[in-house]
């Protein structure tokens, strides 16, 4: 999933000069959704299918 922005950081080098930036965090794995069937059985058999990984 990307992100996007929603916060302006100020760069400040050594010689004083600055630049504002954002930044934008893009996914570079493949993006792999539920199918309809497969969404609608998570959610009765399983409905903490999102939240396994915290606490495995």
């Amino acid at each position: 999933m990307d992100a996007y922005p929603c916060h302006t950081f100020k760069w400040v080098n050594s010689q004083n000069q600055y630049i504002y930036v954002r930044y934008k965090f893009s996914c570079v794995a493949d993006i792999k959704n539920f199918s309809d069937a497969e969404a609608i059985r998570m959610c009765g058999e399983y409905p903490d299918y999102a939240k396994r990984n915290f606490w495995q």
